[in-house]
């Protein structure tokens, strides 16, 4: 399937592509994607089920990666800075130690190669008791959400995963029984023992999150012996969202050395 991406700059030799955490989307990395396009390309990628690319039955981390290598060949990118986020950033590892020939440089973002318990779970039920057909105003769907979602926060994600139908209200732009079906695979770890990714990783943690600690370092290491952890400060799992500036130098110094 051929990928939807959101293009930030296509005027230098070198390349940034950044794929999006579950539930997510390209448009997640639109700050950070216009301040890499001033000194280098900058690509967002929606994955398989996500945002604007194409719905499919299966969704494993195999497939994903695979898109994204295609989506790589189709715009003639190799050698690419591939930084990814949460579920994005677990694509990003199977591409680096499966395809190390299309990676220059890794940055994973708040996630470690290990089984997660599945996190989303409530989300997904609340996604599932509420029809956006119904509401013609995203705040009436958040209210909706309410009654089966306490946190206001995720709510407030959530509704980003709308997009408007031809009768003026809502439908959920994710594939969601496809996502829903596949959960328990996408909170395990895509990597097998031997998977391995020696060129430049760094893996930048919130410092406010649960997703990685100290204790996963030596499972990272293993797979990304080079890898340089940078925890960034003030912030919670979404690293990219709480300080954007900060995780925009990190990822262009990140690039630079290389």
């Amino acid at each position: 399937m051929l990928l939807n991406h959101i293009c930030f700059g296509d005027s230098h030799a070198k390349s940034i592509v950044m794929l999006h955490g579950l539930l997510g989307s390209a448009r997640n990395w639109v700050t950070i994607g216009g301040r890499l396009a001033i000194e280098t390309n900058a690509y967002a990628v929606d994955l398989r089920n996500h945002g604007a690319s194409p719905h499919a039955d299966e969704m494993t981390y195999q497939d994903m990666a695979e898109d994204v290598v295609k989506w790589l060949d189709s715009q003639k990118l190799e050698d690419v800075h591939l930084v990814g986020h949460s579920m994005g950033g677990k694509v990003a590892m199977l591409i680096a130690t499966n395809y190390p020939e299309q990676v220059r440089c890794l940055t994973i973002a708040d996630i470690a190669p290990k089984s997660y318990h599945p996190h989303f779970r409530e989300a997904f039920e609340a996604m599932k008791a509420v029809n956006p057909n119904d509401f013609s105003r995203i705040k009436d769907v958040e209210l909706a959400l309410a009654a089966h979602l306490g946190d206001p926060l995720m709510r407030q994600f959530l509704v980003t995963n709308l997009k408007r139908n031809p009768d003026g209200n809502f439908d959920w732009q994710v594939n969601l029984r496809s996502i829903d079906h596949h959960l328990k695979h996408l909170s395990s770890s895509p990597m097998n023992w031997t998977d391995q990714f020696w060129g430049p990783t760094q893996l930048l943690h919130g410092e406010n999150s649960d997703f990685v600690s100290p204790d996963d370092f030596e499972a990272v290491e293993h797979h990304f012996p080079s890898c340089q952890f940078v925890e960034v400060p003030n912030a919670g799992h979404n690293v990219h969202i709480d300080q954007r500036e900060f995780v925009a130098n990190k990822i262009i110094i990140h690039d630079k050395l290389q």
